[in-house]
């Protein structure tokens, strides 16, 4: 008799259609749980079209977020980062229709403070970057003040766009890999995909290159990996 895998759940999860696949959990969590950095922050980034009228396939986010890894290395910025594509039903209000989900983990002790590339500014970088491509750009902030670097009062514009993962705080790591877990929910996976779940080429940080990672370490980072795929096989 074959037994089956047990069932795992995050509370995230399985208020939106249960786990929807445990193998890529299981890799999409190390990220958290393997953190080697000195000053780590986590982002939610969201991609989306532009507008109902320029849909945007696989590939055009795919392109669109190999160019921004490569700015944050050419700036020395180390960085991870889980991702997925889903697909919501365009006859929704929200017509998202196929967009990218993916957690961008970033070295906050680095040669470029993450700031002056990843943030929310019209005029931005980032922003101007994405919008060239006809991708809208949301990141979505953390809710659970555990996570914040600094206590307020309450959720409002202030509020920062990541969350604080230090290596010693158990309460803030378990919070960070419960908010992770919104990649492998159920909701909004579309079948069609070949691939679903996407992955940096991550190699572990030294103490010594933190600050300054090689040219090695950070050019591995913006190769998008099939997380499904047994041995990860890049797809650039």
């Amino acid at each position: 008799m074959v037994l089956g895998r047990k069932r795992i759940e995050t509370k995230v999860t399985a208020v939106h259609g249960g786990m929807h696949d445990t193998d890529a959990w299981i890799k999409i969590k190390s990220m958290i749980e393997s953190n080697d950095y000195t000053a780590a922050r986590l982002y939610h980034v969201v991609l989306t079209p532009l507008s109902k009228n320029n849909k945007r396939e696989v590939k055009d986010y795919q392109d669109a977020w190999k160019a921004i890894c490569l700015k944050l290395t050419r700036a020395g910025i180390a960085h991870k980062w889980r991702a997925c594509i889903e697909l919501d039903d365009e006859k929704e209000v929200s017509g998202k229709g196929l967009h990218w989900h993916v957690f961008l983990m970033l070295e906050g002790h680095s040669e470029t403070i993450p700031d002056q590339l990843i943030n929310t500014k019209t005029d931005g970088w980032l922003r101007l970057t994405l919008n060239a491509r006809h991708i809208q750009l949301t990141i979505a902030k953390p809710r659970d003040r555990i996570q914040w670097r600094e206590p307020r009062q309450s959720f409002d514009s202030d509020a920062p766009l990541y969350a604080a993962l230090p290596k010693t705080n158990p309460a803030k790591i378990a919070s960070c890999t419960e908010w992770i877990s919104y990649l492998v929910k159920r909701r909004s996976k579309n079948p069609i995909n070949k691939t679903t779940y996407f992955s940096s080429r991550d190699r572990k940080s030294h103490a010594s290159t933190i600050a300054s990672p090689s040219s090695d370490q950070v050019r591995s980072t913006f190769t998008i990996q099939q997380l499904t795929c047994g041995l990860a096989t890049p797809m650039f």
